[in-house]
């Protein structure tokens, strides 16, 4: 707004205190208002419990335990077939296989009924293959 103080100035402190042409009529102006607003809004989120940096901390400390989840499944699967003296790899181990080998065919079968075996299988990254 071309007419706000900021960018005219303010020239007439003779007039500073009247009502209608000084800081209450400014006091009054949406320019003002808004940067109220906006001030804060500022104020209640530096404030608050939840900055940006907690809820990216949070976040991170979530997925981190997902991971230590998923690897605990992983090692346990590793750790019987280890037990058990079993290969842990098959000979064809493609998606089309019937036997893919015996540590991807555990994770398969404990994906029935445990999530976090299945999420190992479908939610992992691309490049890591099991």
């Amino acid at each position: 707004n071309q007419s706000d103080a900021l960018v005219r100035g303010f020239n007439s402190w003779k007039h500073a205190c009247s009502t209608n042409q000084g800081f209450l009529k400014h006091q009054y102006s949406k320019s003002h208002i808004q940067a109220h607003v906006n001030f804060e809004e500022c104020i209640s989120r530096k404030n608050s419990a939840s900055s940006i940096l907690q809820v990216i901390d949070r976040s991170r400390t979530e997925i981190m335990k997902q991971n230590r989840q998923k690897l605990a499944k992983i090692v346990s699967a590793l750790h019987l077939c280890c037990r058990q003296m079993i290969a842990i790899r098959g000979h064809l181990e493609s998606e089309s296989s019937a036997n893919r080998g015996n540590f991807i065919e555990l994770l398969n079968w404990a994906s029935g009924t445990d999530p976090i075996a299945s999420s190992i299988l479908n939610d992992s990254a691309k490049n890591s293959t099991y």
